[in-house]
């Protein structure tokens, strides 16, 4: 069986160059529950996965802020982030929870259509409410309910929403989503899984150092080399207008909150001159 090496060089080139490994992070702050009208008494719990449907490569990290951060306390069971388990005993009641999760998503990407290959991506997060009327040790799903999360490359996520559960579940979930793309680079060549191919080239084809040398061109190889900067020319803008876009949308939060500081501590200021 003769062997074209030139296919196989540009292959293995190609293959290296066209793919990029994108980050995108997501953070979702569970931050009140709302018992509406739940038709039992026990202990409850929300948790929330993300799902990418993407037709490339795509894993997900699930972590939790540290405990020092005063970002919640939420955990971690398998691909799942929740917040602890609370108790609900009356109607109307409210719960804070306060607790953050990570998502970290790392995707395979078209290197040569790059905003293409990332704004095909879709993100969903699950959000599912568990249950016990014992311990918090036996829980069981009772509602789930799925958001479709509409990112922009450049522009990310951020959003705050309540969802509202089933109606044999009445209640509601209050929670804020970030998202953002954070990071672009070329992804880790991973070992193949059999090297039966690969062997069965070498002993048919470099049995003795007399074999004749196969000429190989280049001439595509140089192509692609030439062709990396632009590459990264566009994956160093990509990720340049979202951390532009970032910045502005903090810069614009930071606003907003000391406003809202302003207005609290007015309200406050005039309460106690009333009381006086």
């Amino acid at each position: 069986m003769e062997i074209d090496w030139n296919t196989l060089i540009d292959r293995a080139v190609e293959e290296e160059w066209a793919f990029l490994k994108s980050t995108i992070e997501f953070s979702v702050e569970l931050f009140k529950f709302y018992n509406v009208d739940l038709f039992q008494r026990g202990m409850y719990q929300v948790r929330c996965s993300l799902r990418v449907s993407s037709k490339l490569n795509v894993e997900v990290e699930v972590t939790t802020p540290e405990l020092t951060t005063g970002l919640g306390t939420a955990i971690v069971l398998g691909n799942y982030g929740a917040c602890r388990p609370f108790q609900i005993l009356y109607r109307n009641e409210e719960v804070t929870l306060k607790d953050v999760v990570l998502f970290r998503c790392h995707m395979l990407v078209d290197g040569n259509n790059l905003r293409e290959s990332l704004e095909r991506a879709e993100f969903s997060l699950i959000l599912e409410l568990w249950f016990s009327d014992t311990s918090p040790l036996s829980m069981m799903m009772v509602s789930t309910r799925i958001l479709q999360l509409n990112m922009s490359l450049i522009d990310g996520l951020h959003y705050h929403l309540p969802v509202l559960f089933d109606y044999f579940h009445l209640s509601a979930v209050s929670l804020t989503v970030h998202a953002a793309l954070t990071a672009l680079h070329q992804p880790s060549i991973n070992a193949p899984k059999s090297s039966k191919s690969w062997s069965k080239i070498r002993s048919g084809h470099c049995s003795t150092l007399t074999d004749p040398v196969l000429p190989v061109s280049s001439h595509k190889i140089y192509s692609r080399i030439n062709a990396s900067p632009q590459l990264h020319l566009e994956a160093y803008n990509v990720l340049l207008d979202s951390s532009n876009n970032l910045k502005s949308t903090i810069k614009e939060y930071k606003k907003l909150l000391l406003q809202r500081e302003e207005v609290v501590s007015e309200e406050l200021l005039h309460s106690y001159r009333k009381a006086q």
